[in-house]
């Protein structure tokens, strides 16, 4: 199990005038490996906080067991005098068995600190011993907050001969020294210091790609006993493998049960969609973590008898449920967290999801069976575009889960409004939300009726009438393709009537995606758009007959590298015809442009707040 020292839950850290919310005087941590299966690991730091935002980076949270027990710990807090306000022993530490798993066999000790004024300096000190259970060393990851200067940080590993381990250092941190301590043994040790703080800004690279990190594993490992390798992910792979042994075997009346289900089926797609929906009719997501839970499933036999299970059990039961029509599937490790896994070494610290792959000969379908609800194959935002390990016979295949293009991550709407007068109308919307798009309303079906009455007020830009919000049905299509329609019909007000003058707006979406524009003042960071996705909306207006246009938007067509916007209005007889579409792309884009950057952003905004003026006859 792994130990967490939270040096980073400060959910509000902006920098300050200088960028520096706190500051790190010395950070020492010390790994002494004894064996393949045990080590100890020893921590000194001496923390400066300036001000509230970091205050909660004085605070511990320690994960224990019966495998990792915290054997010293100290926090001494003094003031900018040097004077002691406060310290803090380990039975001063509160206790928790509290945990979102079903069953669990670890417990958190964790600090409760407040801090009186600042700024103050916080020095802790702990040791904690790790029997029985090593898949991987602590990350060397110093600066894991915004806001936080380093002055000097050092991590050192010590190794027995005959024990290896492999490390692989990202985003600029120094590769290590080499040396033999005065036992003879082998050790590492990276060092870095006056890391200047990382402000927290728009349109940038998550922490975790903009500061030094170390990433330290056993090449050959025990876990409570068990035997395995990470030398390459094909070794890691093969660990796994074996922990799947005789756990996919379902009893006869389950095998039954799948032969009675998919009897109707022509396609092992259809029979794929077909036990997808049993699963999630049948079954629940928890989590256990006991023993070598933490890796390995509970038995496909087990979860058909009581219907639960965490994400190694539900993939491994789907697995088994497909096995039984002859269809084959990988059980996949992902990290919901990094896209890339490191290339050159195998690793447990980044991998925290089990998910589905099914290679079918027309298409490979990926399924997160955590969530049925989901439509099959829908790639959500923790997985879309990430690399996974597909545990084969053979060992771990790392494979990249596809993304979604940019244009297929579409809003699309189609609008058709009739004028009843005094700015007010009858309205009809179709509006469709595919594939990325849908993750920001795939949780509408499952909201109560004023829940959905709520979000809709927020997605249109129309003020109902006192009746209330009209009709409207919320429906997960059964396309391939992840998506989510509504189909809205409602009487409310559309514009504002000032004397013979109607103000109309040429769109009746809100903008759900905010506006959001970068820091044009000495931005030293790429502009990091993560995620692309589209927009097309179809309005169609039908005037009164006594009703002409005075004056519109004149059309636009704007073409950037950060992608393009295109909108026309038209007359039609007696009727307004609009199309506006925009495509914003993915893609990382010198900090130089951030101006027109910022450009384009606001042209997207201004799309929803163009206005039509309408005069009487």
């Amino acid at each position: 199990m792994l130990v967490i020292m939270m040096l980073g839950v400060c959910s509000n850290s902006f920098a300050t005038d200088n960028g520096t919310d706190a500051i790190i005087k010395k950070y020492d941590i010390n790994v002494d490996v004894s064996s393949s299966d045990s080590y100890v690991h020893k921590v000194h730091r001496e923390l400066v906080i300036i001000n509230r935002r970091a205050e909660d980076l004085a605070n511990v949270v320690f994960q224990v067991s019966k495998n990792v027990t915290l054997t010293d710990f100290s926090i001494v807090i003094t003031d900018a005098q040097g004077s002691v306000i406060r310290k803090i022993k380990r039975s001063d530490l509160r206790k928790t068995e509290y945990s979102t798993e079903l069953a669990h066999d670890d417990s958190h000790l964790y600090s409760d600190i407040s801090l009186p004024s600042f700024p103050v300096t916080v020095t802790t000190d702990y040791t904690i011993s790790h029997n029985g259970n090593v898949l991987s060393y602590p990350i060397f990851f110093p600066q894991s907050d915004y806001g936080i200067m380093v002055m000097e940080a050092n991590y050192t590993i010590t190794m027995p001969n005959g024990v290896e381990c492999q490390y692989e250092n990202i985003n600029g941190a120094p590769d290590a020294q080499k040396t033999i301590d005065s036992k003879g043994r082998n050790q590492l040790t990276f060092k870095v210091a006056d890391l200047a703080p990382i402000e927290k800004i728009s349109f940038s690279r998550p922490l975790n790609q903009r500061v030094p990190m170390v990433f330290i594993s056993p090449k050959d490992f025990k876990y409570h006993g068990s035997k395995g390798s990470m030398r390459t992910w094909k070794d890691l792979g093969l660990w796994c493998y074996g922990l799947l042994s005789d756990r996919q075997t379902l009893p006869q009346e389950a095998i039954d049960k799948v032969r009675g289900l998919v009897a109707g089926c022509h396609t092992d797609y259809e029979r794929v969609k077909a036990l997808y929906k049993f699963l999630g009719e049948t079954t629940r997501y928890v989590s256990i973590q006991l023993g070598l839970g933490g890796y390995q499933p509970m038995t496909a036999q087990k979860v058909w008898e009581t219907g639960f299970g965490d994400c190694k059990a539900l993939t491994n039961y789907m697995m088994s449920l497909l096995a039984v029509c002859g269809i084959k599937s990988y059980y996949s490790l992902v990290s919901t967290r990094d896209k890339e896994l490191l290339r050159n070494m195998a690793n447990f610290q980044q991998l925290n999801h089990v998910i589905l792959q099914v290679p079918l000969p027309e298409d490979t379908i990926w399924i997160e069976c955590t969530n049925p609800s989901l439509p099959l194959g829908f790639l959500h935002d923790g997985i879309e575009g990430h690399e996974a390990v597909c545990i084969t016979e053979e060992g771990g295949v790392v494979t990249k889960i596809p993304d979604y293009n940019d244009s297929d991550t579409i809003h699309k709407t189609e609008v058709e409004i009739w004028l009843t007068g005094n700015g007010t109308a009858d309205v009809n919307i179709h509006d469709c939300f595919s594939n990325g798009m849908y993750n920001a309303v795939k949780s509408l079906p499952h909201k109560t009726q004023n829940e959905q009455t709520e979000i809709l007020g927020r997605i249109y830009n129309i003020t109902s009438s006192p009746t209330g919000m009209g009709k409207f049905t919320v429906t997960q299509s059964e396309s391939r393709l992840p998506a989510l329609e509504i189909n809205y019909s409602v009487k409310g007000k559309v514009g504002n009537v000032m004397g013979s003058r109607e103000f109309l707006k040429t769109s009746v979406s809100a903008n759900i995606i905010n506006e959001m524009t970068v820091n044009t003042e000495n931005r030293q960071d790429d502009i990091f758009v993560e995620q692309g996705y589209a927009s097309d909306e179809h309005v169609i207006i039908h005037l009164p007959e006594n009703i002409v246009v005075e004056s519109m938007p004149e059309d636009i067509n704007i073409e950037t590298p950060f992608g393009y916007i295109e909108s026309k209005i038209s007359v039609k007889d007696t009727s307004l015809d609009i199309h506006t579409y925009y495509l914003v792309r993915h893609g990382c884009f010198s900090s130089d442009t951030s101006v027109q950057f910022n450009s384009f952003q606001k042209s997207i905004a201004n799309l929803y707040n163009r206005k039509i003026v309408l005069k009487n006859k």
